[in-house]
């Protein structure tokens, strides 16, 4: 994946100054922000206003519950992973 993102321009990498045996992956934040950014923005919008539906408790509850079903979901990739 890395290889296309850097042939599409979008990344760069970088040798690690201290550990030339470490690459650092370096974003093209320019080119993200004019190429890739506008397709996100309206989805942002769309959260923002939906996000103000839901008290502050209702959202800490969300966020709890998608932490929790994230490492649910993480869990069973392991093992499924390991068994398979």
């Amino acid at each position: 994946m890395i290889d296309r993102l850097e042939k599409s321009g979008y990344v760069r990498r970088e040798r690690d100054k201290n550990d030339r045996r470490k690459v650092i992956v370096v974003p093209n934040e320019t080119k993200i922000d004019s190429e890739i950014a506008p397709y996100s923005i309206s989805m942002g919008v769309a959260l923002d206003a939906l996000s103000k539906e839901f008290s502050e408790d209702e959202i800490e509850m969300i966020l709890q519950f998608l932490a929790k079903a994230n490492s649910a979901a993480k869990e069973e990739i392991s093992k499924l992973r390991k068994n398979g």
